[in-house]
């Protein structure tokens, strides 16, 4: 058994959904797939793309994206708490797993997390860049910090009801003496998204923030990934 990591692939290009359905349907039977986000905003698409990975893969497991919670296409009812229920019932329903899974002494443990801000707040500029701040929506009366929390609490809560659930223990993932693979989408606060401007234009945005970041925390700092 192989596992695999993939991420970020946006189906939505047809080139990308090309590829997937391109993939061959019998190199990777005895194998798992982790797909760690970032695969589309619609949930006709998810579907499409979970199970024409389920047919391909001995196991798929699934975390959700920042993209996944985009209710930009959604009516102005939806929010993205709202969004993140509908992603699992459709993970579900395509034969994927957000569940934890163990095989032939190899764990994996899905982490479902939002953006941390505990680093300090964004920028105006960055934040009138960043296409989250537009696709996605959340309950009336909650602020930016206040969803960060919220969210953490919310996925925590079913990260542990999916662990008793697998009858895994926290503990007992340090005790079982085999490997275990957190699968997580990294939801870093600076992260930065197609729709920003390219070039050196993106990056000088970016490096003024890590710069101030960096002065208020210079020992718990992560570099971010920039990919102009």
């Amino acid at each position: 058994m192989r596992v695999f990591a993939l991420s970020d692939i946006h189906i939505d290009y047809e080139v990308n959904a090309r590829w997937i359905k391109n993939l061959s349907t019998a190199e990777y039977q005895d194998d798992v797939l982790i797909l760690a986000g970032d695969v589309t905003d619609t949930l006709r698409l998810l579907e499409w793309c979970l199970g024409t990975l389920r047919k391909r893969f001995k196991k798929v497991m699934f975390v959700p994206g920042n993209h996944e919670l985009w209710v930009i296409r959604e009516g102005r009812e939806k929010n993205s708490l709202q969004k993140f229920d509908d992603v699992c019932a459709v993970v579900e329903s395509s034969g994927a797993s957000m569940q934890p899974f163990r095989d032939r002494g190899v764990s994996i443990i899905p982490l479902l997390t939002w953006y941390d801000y505990s680093f300090g707040e964004q920028s105006e500029e960055l934040r009138a860049m960043w296409m989250d701040y537009r696709a996605c929506r959340w309950p009336s009366g909650l602020t930016e910090k206040d969803v960060a929390l919220f969210a953490a609490h919310r996925f925590d809560a079913r990260v542990h009801s999916m662990l008793r659930q697998a009858s895994i223990s926290h503990s007992g993932l340090r005790t079982i003496g085999s490997p275990v693979a957190k699968a997580q989408r990294k939801h870093s606060r600076l992260r930065t998204q197609p729709c920003e401007p390219p070039g050196e234009d993106r990056r000088r945005v970016v490096h003024q923030q890590c710069v101030r970041l960096s002065a208020r925390n210079p020992d718990n700092v992560e570099a971010p990934d920039v990919h102009p």
